[in-house]
């Protein structure tokens, strides 16, 4: 029986977001199990997976793919453990339905999504019935929606499609149902989520490879770096620069959207604090990279999410906080503040990174979670 396997066969899949997959496996395999990241398709950021399947993008490649896919829909049966990422299965989605409809090929695309329905989660189902470990970590825009969703009016109409939050409440469901283990990054989700989802702090980075920098640049230099605009309160962030400026304030401001992860790194090389967020409520992966350089991250934190994850956590948690409503005022402190000052919450930043956000720390508690299984309980917790 897998139970009382010494090394266990993981396979992480089918996404790269936010390094969680590939980073856990690279952890896994130094603790002495049998590993892999498997990355259907790569986002642009450019996270490195041990197998990318498709390493190209396009629909003249999409019969390949589904080969391919199918594949390893059939290669998944081999491992004891299958950690899904980001809400997704190996078997498609539709994610040709709604807006997507009004791209070329639109008859392709309608059946392509029914095809992607009458398929969705099929691996989770048969591995199940196989008696396979099936974890699943919820990461975002896989289980946010407009129903119920924070601060809606700060979204574009088209941030949340009818359909497809549909379609994630179906997949919640029948996670709800299969996986021995469900976890979230952003304690946000469990709004959406079964009740007995787990937090998990993020895997993005190894801090113990980067080494910590001191700020020492007289004209302090901020950046803000966004992959959607809404749910990151860009356009406060820059009017907030715009505000203080006209104050008097002298300063860099330096604002980015949607980098690969080689040119965000040297970004933040630069940079001397990263104002990440004022909407989501919690920090994310950038924060993480950012806090392990030894550097400042502003950043709103929703006293609600903070309730959701542990109080020790939250206690050293050295974000300087700010919302919509503030983000004029602490900036302005921000920018006034002395290097020293910079470089203590910089100081206790890093340690907070080594102490929450240590992938083998993070990896040991999910190998202990591999090895026992848990009652399945469909309550969903809206």
């Amino acid at each position: 029986m897998w139970e009382v396997k010494k090394h266990l066969r993981i396979l992480h899949c089918p996404t790269d977001c936010g390094a969680h997959g590939p980073l856990l496996a690279r952890t896994e395999r130094k603790l002495g199990h049998d590993s892999l990241s498997v990355v259907f398709s790569q986002s642009y950021i450019g996270y490195k997976p041990d197998v990318l399947v498709v390493p190209f993008r396009g629909l003249k490649y999409l019969s390949i793919g589904e080969l391919r896919r199918w594949r390893w829909v059939a290669k998944s049966l081999r491992y004891d453990v299958i950690h899904y990422n980001f809400g997704s299965s190996l078997c498609p989605n539709p994610v040709y339905l709604g807006s997507g409809l009004t791209l070329p090929y639109p008859g392709l695309r309608v059946a392509y999504s029914i095809y992607a329905i009458s398929m969705m989660m099929f691996d989770v189902w048969l591995l199940h019935k196989l008696g396979k470990v099936i974890c699943v970590t919820f990461q975002g825009g896989d289980a946010r929606q407009a129903r119920g969703a924070r601060d809606l009016d700060e979204h574009s109409p088209s941030y949340y499609i009818p359909v497809l939050d549909f379609f994630k409440r179906i997949k919640i469901k029948r996670w709800a149902k299969y996986a021995d283990h469900i976890y979230t990054i952003n304690p946000d989700l469990m709004d959406y989520l079964p009740a007995r989802t787990k937090f998990l702090p993020y895997v993005c980075t190894d801090p113990k490879e980067v080494y910590p920098m001191t700020i020492t640049n007289k004209r302090k230099c901020l950046i803000h770096v966004a992959n959607h605009r809404e749910p990151k309160g860009t356009d406060y962030i820059y009017h907030a620069v715009h505000n203080i400026r006209r104050r008097g304030a002298d300063f860099q401001f330096i604002l980015a959207e949607r980098l690969p992860l080689s040119t965000a790194q040297q970004l933040y090389l630069l940079g001397d604090v990263l104002v990440e967020q004022l909407i989501i409520g919690w920090y994310g992966a950038q924060a993480v990279e950012f806090m392990s350089l030894g550097k400042p991250v502003v950043a709103y934190i929703n006293p609600l999410d903070a309730s959701r994850v542990p109080g020790e956590l939250i206690d050293d948690l050295p974000i300087i906080q700010a919302t919509k409503d503030n983000i004029d005022d602490v900036l302005w402190k921000v920018v006034r503040m002395s290097n020293k000052t910079l470089n203590y919450i910089g100081q206790m930043s890093r340690k907070f990174v080594l102490k929450w956000h240590d992938p083998e720390k993070i990896a040991r508690g999910l190998i202990a979670d591999y090895r026992r299984k848990e009652t399945r309980n469909e309550e969903i917790a809206f």
